[in-house]
């Protein structure tokens, strides 16, 4: 995804368990401190959340939890109020 939205012109910046380097960062989505902090510097007006939990049969289903549940409201908590907000995307104003 963020090689197709790089060439079709968008400034990507990815975050994720690991360090990405200059164009990302290292956030445990779980850390709503964190995650506000992040979401202040990159001032992002666009964000797509694909983090999460997908094997069903994952060993620890708090995990699952936390990571999909609690992890996207501190994104959409933490985040959203950061952002510059242009609204929702296919969405009019």
């Amino acid at each position: 995804m963020a090689a197709e939205l790089t060439s079709s012109g968008y400034e990507v910046f990815g975050l994720g368990k690991e360090d990405r380097g200059q164009s990302g960062g290292m956030v445990d989505l779980r850390d709503v401190a964190a995650v506000k902090q992040v979401v202040s510097e990159v001032q992002p007006e666009v964000v797509v959340h694909l983090a999460g939990v997908a094997f069903v049969a994952h060993e620890d289903a708090s995990d699952i939890y936390s990571s999909n549940i609690v992890g996207t409201r501190n994104l959409l908590a933490g985040g959203y109020r950061q952002c510059n907000r242009q609204g929702v995307a296919g969405q009019q104003r």
